[in-house]
């Protein structure tokens, strides 16, 4: 293969790492983004304690959107599988940790601890991302945002992550 071909291919990889991340990941991490909750004060604002919970209810629900899916997608290339994880986990659990301290600080200081059920712990996303990408048979089927069914990895119509490029 020449080198030309090569940086062309590269490239294109490059290119879908980042679409995914856009495409799949940016929503998960607007929810744990500081933005529009005061973390300066001691969250005396029933505001920034309702957002604090809203925005984990959202988390929850994104993260397991995604995770249904993605544990069923299929990468065949050990290497790729791990990277792709990697990057995931590098991501992705220092968002997580920081956002559970805010909701801690926030808990703590407003004496309301029964107020935001936290769902995942940090040790459970980074068992669920070592999930991700290994093609594990689905029991319920998952639809995509038009409302058609995503096809099962059985399915010979199916793409795994290699076939995008």
């Amino acid at each position: 293969i020449g080198d030309h071909y090569k940086e062309k291919l590269s490239e294109n990889v490059r290119q879908v790492v980042i679409a995914y991340r856009t495409s799949t990941w940016d929503g998960v991490f607007h929810c744990l983004r500081d933005g529009g909750v005061d973390v300066s004060t001691n969250f005396s604002s029933m505001v920034s304690k309702k957002s604090l919970g809203e925005r984990l209810k959202s988390f929850n629900a994104m993260f397991k959107e995604v995770h249904q899916r993605q544990a069923t997608w299929l990468v065949e290339d050990l290497q790729l599988r791990k990277e792709l994880q990697l990057f995931i986990l590098e991501e992705l659990i220092p968002a997580y940790k920081s956002f559970l301290r805010w909701i801690e600080e926030g808990l703590v200081g407003s004496g309301r601890h029964g107020e935001i059920s936290i769902k995942f712990s940090v040790e459970d996303l980074e068992t669920a991302i070592s999930n991700f990408f290994v093609g594990l048979p689905r029991s319920n089927p998952i639809v995509n945002f038009e409302g058609h069914p995503i096809p099962h990895r059985s399915n010979p119509r199916v793409r795994c992550w290699q076939c995008l490029f």
